[in-house]
């Protein structure tokens, strides 16, 4: 039998049952619902032990979304990538570019001579 201990902390502080998706090593998952009372101890942590006859290599907390959890990025284990997004803009133009232009002039002065 295989020992896997799953910590669930409470940061929102509404006692809810947890629902989970565990996925094994073999590919296979399981959907389990531990209820409310779990959290009777310690409404903030909760230590739960899982055991199995193959490898747990990872849980989702409330995988069909029942429990209007408001930071889904923290419901995985392994944690999953956050989404973000990224823009690429032009800066704006800051001014004159007294480097710029002395090169021109410079450019200028050389040119005109010959």
């Amino acid at each position: 039998a295989k020992l896997t201990f799953v910590t669930f902390e409470n940061k929102g502080g509404l006692v809810t049952p947890l629902p989970l998706r565990i996925r094994y090593a073999d590919g296979s998952e399981e959907e389990v619902r531990l209820p409310a009372e779990i959290w009777r101890h310690d409404p903030r942590r909760v230590t739960k032990l899982f055991v199995t006859e193959k490898e747990i290599v990872g849980v989702i907390f409330d995988p069909h979304h029942e429990t209007g959890d408001a930071d889904e990025y923290d419901n995985a284990w392994p944690r999953r990538p956050e989404e973000i997004r990224l823009r690429l803009t032009k800066p704006a133009p800051r001014g004159r570019n007294l480097m710029k232009e002395m090169k021109q002039e410079k450019a200028k002065d050389e040119g005109g001579g010959q």
